[in-house]
């Protein structure tokens, strides 16, 4: 049984814990990420665009984002997001903020909600912005979700988007122009076939009872070569 002062200090840990938001990383640099496993990508298909009205990250517009979904029957960890600059960049940049919730018609859940800290390198056009979760995002295949990016104050700099691509989803608005670059609980979705260019590093997540199979092959092939040796 817990004494009173050891219940105190597990509820204030608990209590710290919700409170305290996970930051995450902005990079950038001048090469593409690599597709690979189960990432997702619209990068390399149709021809980018850009459209002030539409795409610009800024402090004064609305969190720009993208819904997508995952093949069903297995779960997925959704490690970081990269999308291209096209232009109108400024190096003066706040906190960036980046979302993943799941959708439902033009309703917003989130499940992760993250800001990056100030970003103060240079954004030149055709550099690839890199958005890093502090932890991976856990997504179950077959759901229809969304991912946002805003800019809390000042700055910003204007990605692609492109009239290509094929990831079960297209691009949205989320919050107002007076939201400071934050979304809100609704999205509002342009033309179907429309994408941002982004790509998704995606990891599958085996269900454990591959894991079980796993383990279960390397024990038999121990038992079989301690029987041959």
């Amino acid at each position: 049984m817990k004494t009173l002062p050891s219940l105190l200090v597990t509820t204030l840990f608990l209590l710290v814990s919700a409170t305290t938001a996970s930051a995450a990383v902005v990079s950038i640099g001048t090469t593409a990420p690599t597709e690979d496993g189960a990432d997702l990508s619209t990068f390399g298909t149709g021809t980018p665009f850009l459209d002030w009205g539409s795409s610009v990250i800024w402090g004064d517009r609305p969190a720009r984002g993208q819904t997508f979904s995952l093949a069903s029957g297995t779960n997925y960890e959704l490690n970081s997001i990269t999308i291209q600059s096209g232009g109108n960049q400024n190096s003066d940049f706040s906190d960036f903020n980046i979302r993943v919730g799941s959708v439902s018609g033009t309703d917003f859940t989130a499940i992760r909600d993250e800001d990056s800290g100030a970003v103060t390198d240079n954004v030149a056009t055709d550099d690839y912005v890199t958005f890093t979760f502090d932890s991976a995002v856990t997504l179950t295949g077959g759901v229809l979700y969304g991912w946002d990016i805003g800019l809390e104050n000042s700055g910003g700099f204007n990605p692609y988007n492109t009239d290509g691509g094929s990831v079960g989803g297209n691009r949205y608005d989320s919050g107002t122009t007076a939201s400071n670059g934050v979304g809100d609980s609704t999205i509002s979705t342009y033309t179907s076939g429309n994408n941002r260019l982004f790509h998704a590093d995606i990891t599958a997540v085996p269900e454990p009872s591959s894991f079980a199979l796993i383990a279960g092959f390397f024990g038999l092939t121990w038992v079989m070569l301690r029987r041959r040796y």
